[in-house]
């Protein structure tokens, strides 16, 4: 019952087209990510998505805002993406792990630009 109040509640939290956009090229930029296998991988573009920001639509109504955050979204991501992800070889033999993909996947997308 308060699980329901929780996901009634959330679904009402705004997430601007921003943001989704933000976290879809997070989705997008991870798939073509250096130690990431494709054909290991079930990181499907709309379900990842939708499943990220339902939790960030939770982290923001736990913090009483109005609308999520592209920060809300970024850190969701690191709860529904990681699982989500098949590993190069490589990748994983260096002692890397998926959540360290999801990191390195934010950081690059996050770097401020150089001029």
């Amino acid at each position: 019952e308060d699980l329901s109040r929780v996901a009634a509640a959330a679904k009402t939290i705004e997430v601007s087209r921003d943001v989704k956009e933000k976290t879809a090229r997070l989705i997008v930029t991870l798939r073509k990510f250096e130690g990431v296998n494709p054909l290991e991988s079930t990181l499907d573009g709309a379900r990842a998505l939708k499943d990220t920001l339902r939790l960030a639509r939770v982290r923001a109504l736990r913090e009483g805002r109005v609308s999520v955050t592209a920060n809300d979204a970024y850190t969701a991501s690191s709860f529904t993406l990681p699982h989500r992800l098949g590993l190069t070889f490589a990748y994983e033999d260096s002692g890397r792990t998926a959540q360290h993909a999801v990191t390195e996947a934010l950081e690059s997308i996050i770097k401020p630009k150089s001029i």
